[in-house]
């Protein structure tokens, strides 16, 4: 037992030197909390430092939380000076064998299944940060992984005045008889394993919970692609990465496919602590960072 006890603390040891410094003030603070009509909601921060004006929201997967999928993405080692980059909580579930998770408004968990308005949470913690951090309110950014990329296409759909982009990583845009329909542009990065049997990347039933038909991935493309005023597509591959792009678009929009890759975050930070700025992190960032260069970018002048 003393080896076994000996041997937890030079894991415990070894994992706290891994991490930065951004790392211990997210994953180890206390989660603030907001109330949202009867609900006292929660969620991790992380504030870069600098005149902040940038804001980025992450949502994280069905059954995972704040924690996890800021240890997972490391966005907060990612964003430049400027960007504050928040971890929200889905709902507690009220009951057992109901994981946490956001009402997409087709899926999943807590969220979905208590039927809360994650729409009006996400609707007010944007309006509490921006307040509170001097803010651009048109630098707004929301990002999220499987449930939590269904919910930012909720977001992008229903209050597309309160983001200027989101990124979804593995999540559909809905199920058989209940896909979102955008109406409005909003700038997209859509990030999906071609592997993906979960979610599944080609659409029909996943292989986690058959009673959800997912819409492929490609469907959820031509839907933004549509409202975003794309026209000719072209693909390009890189190693295991397919990225798609428009010669025209009103509004920005691109897509990453990962050759192989099942149900996760690409070059997610798993075993190797080290490992603190996964590439598709600093995809999704240097994306929102584009946006905002070129709001900032004087009319009509080249920088």
């Amino acid at each position: 037992m003393l080896v076994l006890g000996l041997l937890l603390l030079l894991v415990l040891a070894i994992f706290f030197v891994g991490l930065s410094s951004a790392d211990r003030t997210v994953l180890f603070n206390s989660s603030k909390s907001l109330q949202v009509g009867s609900d006292t909601r929660t969620y991790r921060l992380y504030d870069k430092g600098g005149d902040a004006d940038s804001l980025i929201i992450a949502l994280h997967g069905l059954g995972g939380d704040s924690r996890q999928i800021a240890y997972f993405s490391g966005l907060h080692n990612v964003v430049p000076r400027g960007f504050v980059v928040v971890y929200p909580d889905a709902i507690k579930p009220e009951r057992q064998g109901v994981r946490p998770g956001w009402n997409s408004g087709f899926c999943c968990g807590s969220g979905w299944v208590q039927g809360t308005d994650d729409v009006a949470y996400i609707s007010k913690l944007i309006d509490t940060l921006t307040n509170q951090y001097g803010i651009d309110k048109a630098k707004v950014y929301i990002t999220g992984f499987s449930s939590g990329a269904m919910m930012a296409h909720r977001i992008a759909v229903e209050i597309p005045n309160k983001i200027a982009g989101f990124a979804a990583v593995s999540g559909s845009i809905g199920t058989k008889g209940k896909e979102l329909k955008p109406t409005v542009s909003v700038p997209a990065y859509l990030i999906h394993g071609e592997a993906d049997t979960v979610v599944a990347f080609n659409g029909g039933q996943g292989s986690s919970d058959p009673d959800f038909v997912w819409t492929g991935f490609a469907d959820g493309l031509s839907a933004w692609a549509n409202v975003n005023g794309c026209s000719n597509e072209s693909q390009v591959k890189s190693g295991v990465i397919t990225r798609t792009t428009y010669e025209q678009c009103s509004v920005e929009l691109i897509a990453d496919t990962y050759e192989g890759l099942g149900h996760r975050w690409p070059d997610w930070r798993l075993g190797n602590f080290w490992h603190q700025q996964p590439a598709s992190s600093k995809s999704i960032v240097n994306f929102f960072n584009s946006l905002s260069e070129n709001l900032d970018k004087p009319v009509g002048k080249d920088s």
